[in-house]
């Protein structure tokens, strides 16, 4: 179910997008960053923590948590799909706070399966990234 006045909203923006007038950079860039994100099939393939950076090695997470900086360090763009996406922002931004605005999207895949030896359960997580 559409709200009216979005459905308005969206139908003035197509009109001005086939005429191309009065858009300005910022309306530009925002209708292209629509159409990427209604593009890409994000129900699968692709995954994302609050609490825990996947752009990073185990390792790397374990010995920041140990050393606890403040900011935390940005996360890796070799891993994070919509870094090129949130770049824009995050220079708009105070460094100190975008890691409570930018959340990267890791692309690739998640496996979790439960082993059952000998009476004990063991756990296993596969984390893939692209």
């Amino acid at each position: 179910h559409t709200d009216p006045s979005s459905m308005l909203l969206n139908m003035w923006n197509r009109g001005k997008r086939s005429v191309g007038l009065g858009l300005t950079n910022r309306e530009i860039a925002e209708l292209r960053y629509q159409g990427l994100y209604q593009v890409v099939d994000f129900t699968k393939n692709f995954y994302f923590s609050y609490t825990y950076d996947l752009t990073r090695s185990l390792q790397e997470n374990f010995l920041s948590t140990t050393s606890q900086p403040f900011p935390p360090p940005p996360f890796k763009d070799m891993y994070a799909w919509n870094f090129f996406l949130t770049r824009e922002m995050e220079d708009c931004i105070n460094s100190l706070t975008a890691f409570y605005w930018v959340l990267p999207i890791i692309h690739g895949a998640f496996v979790q399966r439960k082993l059952n030896d000998y009476g004990r359960t063991l756990n296993i997580s596969l984390i893939a990234r692209r």
